[in-house]
């Protein structure tokens, strides 16, 4: 890279991990009078335990998941304006530099940040209507795996795994989280990152309902050679590639680079994915019939198969021209082909009490603006120095005075949150724009509009 910004000395200042000796969790051996339950290890959860632990507040991570490795993780997330603070807000001496969380590290510690670069292109053409870009309203934006950032994460972290939440119970002197397996954990504050499905808003606001947007992401991952890997992306981009043709989207989006180059190694893992909108459930909704749940139910019960078969039509009746078309054509009957879909939980404010929400849990928006992770993890980083005002020194504290902190954290997140929610929205139906609106668009507006970079990352985040 020719210079080198502020922001990026500031990424490599995190040293590499050295520490041996194992160091008990700070929270291990104290009472839950002010101690902070977090329900979800995703990247939100994981990001506000990480900031109490550098606080000194004692905490508890309730994760439903069996271990770090019984599910799949999502496949890559773009990280931009929210690596400073992250930086600066959690305890770094214990980890490796956060560069060894990219998708494509397998290349280098210095080269993977220089090759980070995604295109925007019309994919009945192949012309590129913006290459090489690297950042986002000025600011370096890495493209890292979902796996490696949660462990990155994760590191110096006490968590309880297969901790379904069963039932929760506030009092004058705390807060009481029952699972399913019959355990019970007291803590002072309750905070959801449990995702769009959150178990813990179900309990803070049982009448709040999700809604899903009518735009079908069909999509799946694919293990790649390296020499396909390269192939591939010395006509696309290495991180991430997005076409447009009529009313869809293709994308090709670079998970993790197991193999240095040249090597004969697993390779790269790969997903496409290929989006439109369903324009008869787009009716219903904009007519009030419809909040999408029953459409997603329908669209769920389809077979891998029939599913890629759609996706092939598409395809060829659009125009898609190679790679992309090839890259999604090879698809083999080993690689199931799933749909991902655009939930959204709206909340314009929280009962009085000891529980709160951060991440999906609280806004869950479209990954088409690409902003939904980076957004849950700032909402921790500004939640843990509010929960450190409060809980320090360790006292019993009061509902009220519990109440007035949240509400602080409350109404600076959920409006911010909104607003994101709504652009997320805007930009979805516009970057399904017929062929000729795409055409008709002068230069690079397209690319450079902020709501209509955003489109390529599976941002399912807690």
């Amino acid at each position: 890279m020719a210079t080198t910004s502020k922001r990026l000395i500031f990424l490599y200042s995190c040293p590499n991990f050295k520490t041996k000796k194992k160091k008990k969790p700070i929270n291990s051996m104290t009472s839950p009078s002010n101690r902070v339950l977090i329900v979800g290890a995703g990247l939100g959860g994981l990001t506000l335990a990480q900031s109490l632990r550098k606080l000194n507040i004692p905490h508890l991570v309730l994760e439903r998941d069996a271990s770090a490795s019984s599910r799949g993780q999502g496949w890559s997330i773009g990280i931009s304006w929210i690596i400073e603070p992250l930086l600066a807000g959690i305890i770094t001496s214990d980890k490796p530099d956060l560069r060894s969380t990219c998708a494509n590290y397998a290349v280098g510690h210095e080269e993977c940040v220089a090759l980070q670069s995604s295109c925007f292109m019309d994919g009945t053409t192949g012309r590129m209507v913006q290459k090489d870009m690297t950042k986002f309203d000025e600011v370096l934006e890495l493209r890292v795996s979902r796996r490696k950032l949660r462990d990155w994460l994760a590191i110096g972290v006490d968590i309880e795994w297969g901790k379904t939440v069963s039932s929760v119970t506030e009092n004058e002197g705390g807060v009481v989280v029952q699972c399913s397996d019959g355990t019970v954990f007291e803590g002072a504050v309750l905070v959801g990152a449990d995702g769009v499905t959150s178990q813990v808003r179900q309990h803070l606001l049982p009448d709040c309902k999700t809604k899903c947007l009518p735009v079908t992401v069909i999509s799946a991952q694919r293990r790649l050679s390296y020499d396909h890997y390269a192939e591939v992306t010395s006509t696309l981009a290495p991180a991430a590639s997005v076409a447009y043709a009529d009313r869809i989207l293709l994308a090709l989006t670079l998970i993790e680079l197991h193999s240095p180059p040249r090597s004969s190694g697993p390779g790269a893992d790969f997903f496409w994915f290929l989006s439109s909108i369903d324009k008869s459930e787009q009716a219903l909704q904009e007519a009030g019939q419809s909040d999408g749940i029953e459409w997603m139910e329908r669209q769920a019960a389809k077979s891998s198969s029939d599913r890629f078969s759609e996706v092939l039509k598409i395809v060829k009746d659009t125009g898609i021209v190679d790679p992309l078309k090839n890259v999604v054509e090879q698809t083999s009957s080993e690689e199931p082909v799933t749909q991902i879909f655009m939930r959204e939980v709206t909340i314009n404010s929280f009962p009085e009490g000891r529980v709160t929400l951060l991440g999906d849990a609280a806004h869950a928006m479209s990954i088409f603006h690409g902003v939904a992770g980076n957004h849950a993890m700032l909402d921790a980083l500004k939640l843990g120095p509010i929960l450190a005002s409060l809980l320090l020194p360790p006292e019993v504290i009061s509902t009220k005075e519990v109440s007035a902190a949240l509400k602080v954290y409350a109404d600076e997140m959920l409006p911010r949150n909104l607003q994101e929610q709504t652009a997320a929205r805007k930009s979805t139906f516009a970057m399904h724009r017929s062929l000729a609106e795409w055409q008709g668009l002068s230069g690079l507006s397209a690319a450079h509009d902020k709501s209509e970079r955003r489109v390529w990352g599976n941002e399912d985040s807690k």
